[in-house]
């Protein structure tokens, strides 16, 4: 389908059939650059830790590795979408060896909200309903667990904390990444932001 959107901006009229040629070049332009990405889909494109033009890296859940669906709109975080099948890893490369800071959070630091805290819905707009305007849910996690490759380290999560911090020592290379916040009853939720910083 082709359209003018200066003309047509609700996209109604296909006028595809007018116009083959420039078809023809999108089309064209678009297979190559198709063929282009096959080759990568089995490639696990790897978030950078350590680098010195992105310290601290931010990684969120929109990036978690999983076998259903990752919490990708802020209604899923807000609910806090859990489950085996939606709570993931992160693929992440140590570009350095080094000391590392790794801090865990509920809701991002821009918020400033504790881990433990709900948050109030955030304005509507008109049509659809925004991800933001779905209230956010409590959650009250007891404990903090973080995996960088063979380096694991658990800490207690307390009542009010906006963080959880981890100081590790990391090697360079490819891994994965996972962390997760879990409950006194066993529930356990995926840390929806992280930021990790080379000292």
């Amino acid at each position: 389908q082709l359209f003018d959107i200066q003309q047509d901006p609700g996209q109604k009229f296909n006028i595809a059939k007018d116009y083959p040629e420039v078809v023809q070049r999108l089309r064209a332009f678009y297979d190559k650059w198709w063929e282009e990405l096959l080759p990568t889909f089995d490639d696990a494109t790897a978030i950078h830790l350590g680098h010195p033009a992105d310290n601290p890296a931010r990684l969120t859940s929109h990036d978690w590795i999983t076998t259903r669906s990752t919490p990708w709109n802020q209604q899923h975080v807000r609910t806090a979408l859990k489950g085996e099948g939606n709570i993931g890893f992160w693929n992440v490369e140590v570009v350095e060896a080094g000391d590392y800071v790794v801090r865990l959070r509920r809701w991002p630091e821009e918020t400033g909200a504790v881990i433990d805290a709900g948050l109030p819905a955030g304005e509507d707009v008109p049509g659809a309903k925004a991800y933001r305007a779905v209230p956010g849910k409590s959650i009250k996690p007891v404990t903090a667990t973080l995996q960088i490759g063979d380096v694991a380290a658990e800490q207690a999560v307390a009542e009010g904390d906006e963080e959880v911090t981890f100081q590790v020592k990391l090697k360079p290379g490819k891994t994965r990444m996972h962390a997760t916040f879990e409950t006194a009853g066993g529930e356990t939720y995926g840390a929806y932001y992280a930021y990790v910083e080379k000292e």
